[in-house]
């Protein structure tokens, strides 16, 4: 059996031009907080008001930084803000270590490597090929 399925179900439909419903409904709420405020303030007060407010309502309906709604943005800056942070590891024992007395530092001789020379070094090869070839 053949089935259709659905495309492009993570592009928002358009209701009025190029806008959906998340834009409208934050271009009605820019509207509803500043109807009041051009009635309560002066026209010089209102509007340096109202450029603020109309820049962040702008903000949360057409910007979306790393392809999130600015609105999601805020909502996890805050979240991470004011959560009590768990720490999944966390070292113990650094006062401990502050507290504790210094201890004596004791250096053990300093031993010499022999290293082979050059003709040790070349009947080594010598042992290590013929038994590369037996393989």
């Amino acid at each position: 059996m053949m089935f259709n399925v659905p495309q492009f179900v993570d592009i928002e439909d358009k209701i009025i031009g190029p806008l959906g419903w998340k834009e409208i409904l934050w271009m009605i709420g820019m509207v509803a907080v500043l109807f009041p405020l051009y009635g309560f303030l002066e026209r010089s007060s209102f509007i340096v008001v109202a450029i603020p407010v109309a820049i962040l309502f702008f903000a949360l309906a057409f910007y979306k930084p790393y392809g999130q709604p600015l609105i999601k943005v805020l909502m996890f800056v805050a979240l991470f803000s004011f959560r009590p942070k768990i720490y999944v590891w966390k070292r113990e024992g650094i006062l401990e270590r502050k507290k504790a007395p210094a201890k004596k530092i004791v250096t053990a001789p300093v031993v010499s490597k022999k290293l082979p020379s050059g003709e040790e070094l070349s009947n080594l090869a010598q042992i290590l090929d013929e038994k590369s070839r037996l393989r």
